[in-house]
């Protein structure tokens, strides 16, 4: 009786997990209210965690250094960015601040969950929850694209947010978003790249099959936009070479010739793959999914983006053009520059911040997404004195791809202060920093010798 009790309790604590992560991560924007915020289901999840962190911090008296390194950089840049936009009643960026905060405080109480609950193999159970949630997308992408049907009860569950443009919530597929594109794909693309991490844990026939999941999941990103596929597949393919075993030459070797393989493949089917891609395009248009889809993979194999989306993109690289707008920031974060009205503005996140918060504001805020990356490093090299196992390489390396994610997608839009972001950045960066810890502790209680093995 005590055992069946025992699993009844495990499996209520997995579901709450799953269910965190899910609604945390994924987020699902339900149709219930007419405001986007009422709507969100993230927001009502951070709330509640972010309030159980506080009465357990006042409680406990302690919060921990690594989330004390996270808030003391965030102070800082909080209150340069609350300086700078008191004078112009801009607080669209001190709203995305004050966020962040609830998501920092959400993202560690999250982690002191996985580690709560499970405790022998959180970060197993961790990255296994995002590939059921990566899952879980990609199917309902897939669905609401192919039939028309289950797409229209989609629309009725979840929020449509039609003032963003007609052509990213009829044409492209939002899912649980309130619309398709860039925010859409970005985010799924970046639960992917966190849930290659649950390759470490599988060996043979089943680490292959969730590796060629991942890639299919991946690839049905591109039904909401590009943007996030382009970003994701070379840092994935470096996430498959830290998964398997062996020597870096090794690793190398084997991936090159999977390159090459496919390469083959392509040039081989090329002519038909390109005359598909003009026909997609004469008869669904541009902005169809499908058609935007091939003409990514078309520019892929061609070795870069088009000529136009290069275009484009240097068209929005505009600097202020005051001195001291460039310097200390104007406190505006609005897409439009004081000397790009007549050049239709920029969606570039570096030029947005940039003209609001200055270089200085600019520093401020990206150190605290890259000090996280540092602290985890030399945690690692404090805990794990002698006879490093792989994963603690892994925690290290997986952040900072996640990392390298998100600057190059906050070239496309503001996604460093986007509150999806920050919740999959600091749970995993809580979730790892307590991973090294365990097995610290582990080593202090068994020996070096009798370790887990965490791969």
């Amino acid at each position: 009786m005590n055992d069946l009790t025992s699993r009844r309790s495990s499996a209520i604590r997995n579901i709450m997990l799953l269910a965190a992560v899910f609604f945390m991560f994924v987020g699902p924007v339900l149709n219930i209210f007419g405001n986007l915020y009422l709507n969100s289901t993230h927001l009502y999840l951070v709330a509640v965690l972010a309030f159980a962190f506080f009465i357990r911090a006042m409680r406990e008296a302690k919060v921990g250094l690594d989330y004390g390194l996270v808030f003391s950089l965030w102070l800082v840049a909080f209150c340069y960015i609350l300086l700078v936009t008191m004078f112009v009643a801009d607080y669209s960026a001190l709203f995305d601040f004050l966020f962040m905060l609830c998501a920092i405080s959400a993202s560690f109480m999250l982690a002191k969950l996985f580690v709560t609950y499970r405790p022998n193999d959180f970060l197993e159970v961790f990255f296994r929850f995002c590939f059921y949630c990566c899952i879980i997308w990609a199917v309902t992408i897939f669905l609401s694209y192919v039939f028309p049907s289950f797409r229209a009860w989609m629309d009725l569950l979840f929020f449509r947010d039609d003032s963003r443009g007609e052509h990213l919530v009829m044409l492209r597929v939002p899912a649980f978003h309130p619309m398709g594109g860039d925010g859409a794909s970005l985010n799924f693309s970046l639960l992917i790249l966190i849930a290659s991490g649950y390759l470490w844990f599988l060996s043979g026939l089943q680490r292959f099959l969730v590796a060629c999941a991942l890639v299919v999941c991946l690839l049905t990103s591109l039904l909401s936009a590009r943007s996030g596929f382009i970003i994701c597949v070379p840092l994935l393919f470096a996430s498959y070479l830290l998964a398997f075993r062996g020597h870096l030459v090794t690793k190398v070797m084997g991936t090159t010739l999977v390159l090459v393989v496919l390469m083959f493949s392509y040039i081989w089917m090329s002519p038909s793959f390109e005359s598909y891609m003009y026909s997609s395009v004469a008869d669904n248009g541009y902005e169809h999914p499908i058609s935007r889809a091939l003409i990514t993979l078309n520019q892929f194999s061609r070795g870069g983006a088009s000529a136009t989306t290069v275009g484009t993109l240097r068209q929005m690289i505009i600097f202020p053009d005051d001195t001291a707008d460039l310097v200390f920031g104007s406190g505006e974060f609005s897409r439009y520059l004081r000397s790009s009205f007549d050049r239709g503005g920029s969606d570039i996140g570096y030029i947005i911040l940039l003209n609001g918060a200055g270089i200085i504001g600019s520093i401020f805020t990206y150190l605290i997404f890259i000090a996280p990356v540092f602290a985890l490093f030399f945690a690692r090299s404090r805990f794990i004195k002698k006879n490093a196992i792989a994963g603690d390489n892994r925690v290290v390396a997986l952040l900072v791809l996640m990392m390298i994610f998100s600057f190059v997608g906050h070239f496309k839009t503001m996604y460093i202060l986007t509150g999806y972001f920050n919740l999959m950045y600091f749970t995993s960066f809580f979730v790892f920093m307590s991973f090294l810890k365990n097995v610290n502790l582990n080593r202090a209680r068994m020996g070096a010798d009798n370790d887990v093995a965490y791969c």
